[in-house]
């Protein structure tokens, strides 16, 4: 169904959009921010495959790697170990959601 303007409901559904906003650039002094989290991929009817991805928001790199579950498992602690050496930075903020 299209939006009508002369229509109450269409205008008010239509002003409860909530954009995307895109976070701001970080400073080039500050401590980079890398950000750790799960997705997967698969299909709804079969199994779903773990992903563990990281990102640095000041240099917008990507790492990403498949993990037979989540949670910290040997292999997960050492590429996250991997991860930190490869980024290059002395220093850095860790973000996760404290889920896995």
């Amino acid at each position: 169904m299209s939006h009508r303007s002369w229509c109450r409901h269409c205008e008010r559904a239509r002003k409860a959009e909530n954009p995307h906003y895109q976070a701001p650039e970080e400073p080039e002094h500050a401590i980079p921010t890398v950000g750790i989290d799960y997705c997967f991929a698969g299909m709804e009817d079969r199994e779903c495959i773990p992903i563990f991805v990281g990102k640095c928001r000041k240099s917008k790199r990507i790492w990403a790697t498949v993990v037979k579950a989540k949670g910290a498992e040997p292999f997960s602690v050492a590429w996250t170990g991997d991860l930190v050496k490869e980024s290059g930075h002395k220093k850095m903020f860790f973000k996760s959601d404290d889920e896995g």
